[in-house]
């Protein structure tokens, strides 16, 4: 909306009536079955710790602004040029596993995108510009889905070359150059090379919507801030709560086809719940005695899975049990300082009755 100037031409041009200038935002609530989580992802910013020189020298810039530079509806009509002097580059390098596989960023891998992205887009200027020189600076290629070996080929023998080394320093020229430092670990060497841009491949990190969620449905998230699955083999689109779903890179770094097979199955996981119209719950649900609960709320900050809810005011305050969420952990009944919660068959009558049959009959 900052950029709108209120023309209303494109109000005028949607056949489907789509656009209301007159909408106000409303909140509404809604019941429903099934919930999905596909919030997307963040590409990892540069700037604050200026990785590689971004921000520092102008020639320094992501994958994201190569892209915008390279496609013809971009704002230099397709052809790439240096921000310092608007020249189109004769030697670009691309620098692979920026924000990834780094242990004072982070540690893990963005599932082979930032590869691929980097060998695609050397390819498209190396074919819309032949005379172009190609480093690609990288740790390892990890191109590990159906066509990516045959791109990877196809890139060697367009020209691009492979420098398997991770730089160490990047310093500018007076001519706007940069000069990549890097340890050639195939071959043993130290190499200064000299590029007219540099692009770097920015890895894949949690957006503010995987935090929020998390938060929110109480989905616990891994070592790499992304959101966990319930099994990664065996129920890799459910989560540890009944009826929500993750989908796409909300799980983890994936490219466009993963995401797409992540994403088709979590519709057909939803669609099996909401064609039955029920769901099964655990047997060992969390049982309240309303006569010695005192209200506290401790079962409600405690609980992972938002089992418990306060309702009533005044007097007539209790809380209320939602045993559809509830999996049966058992935190609640043992931070409950009343002992007002008891958890179906692990009752303490029927806990106490099992230790006492172990120390009197030796658990026979």
């Amino acid at each position: 909306m900052e950029n709108c100037i209120s023309c209303k031409a494109c109000e005028k041009a949607c056949e489907a009536g789509a656009i209301r200038y007159d909408q106000e935002p409303i909140y509404e609530k809604l019941k429903v079955g099934v919930i999905t989580v596909a919030v997307g992802m963040d590409a990892f910013d540069p700037l604050p710790h200026n990785n590689y020189g971004y921000g520092l020298y102008d020639n320094v810039i992501t994958t994201m602004e190569f892209e915008r530079l390279l496609n013809a509806a971009g704002p230099t009509g397709g052809h790439v040029v240096r921000p310092s002097d608007a020249v189109e580059p004769i030697t670009v390098g691309f620098i692979n596993c920026v924000g990834s596989r780094d242990v004072n960023e982070n540690i893990y891998c963005s599932g082979g995108v930032c590869c691929m992205f980097s060998i695609k887009n050397a390819q498209l200027l190396k074919e819309k510009r032949p005379e172009t020189n190609h480093f690609v600076f990288y740790m390892d290629i990890r191109a590990t889905m159906r066509g990516f070996e045959e791109a990877y080929n196809r890139a060697r023998d367009l020209g691009v070359k492979f420098i398997r080394g991770k730089p160490v320093e990047i310093t500018e020229m007076e001519n706007g150059n940069l000069v990549v430092r890097v340890e050639d670990t195939l071959k043993g060497e130290i190499m200064n090379v000299e590029v007219d841009l540099l692009v770097l491949g920015t890895g894949l990190v949690p957006n503010q919507g995987i935090r929020d969620m998390g938060s929110i449905l109480k989905l616990p998230r891994s070592a790499d801030k992304f959101l966990t699955e319930l099994h990664p083999k065996l129920a890799p689109v459910d989560t540890t709560t009944d009826g929500v779903f993750v989908a796409g890179c909300a799980a983890g770094p994936r490219d466009v086809a993963y995401s797409t097979a992540h994403g088709s199955a979590t519709a057909g996981r939803a669609t099996r719940l909401l064609s039955v119209g029920s769901a099964p719950i655990m047997g060992i649900t969390a049982r309240i005695n309303e006569d010695t609960c005192v209200v506290c709320g401790v079962c409600v900050d405690k609980c992972p899975y938002g089992v418990f809810e306060i309702v009533g005011m005044n007097g007539d305050r209790r809380v209320n049990v939602v045993e559809a969420l509830c999996k049966g952990c058992g935190t609640c009944v043992t931070a409950c300082p009343t002992g007002a919660l008891e958890q179906s068959h692990f009752k303490n009558d029927q806990m106490l009755a099992q230790v006492r049959n172990v120390f009197l009959y030796g658990g026979e």
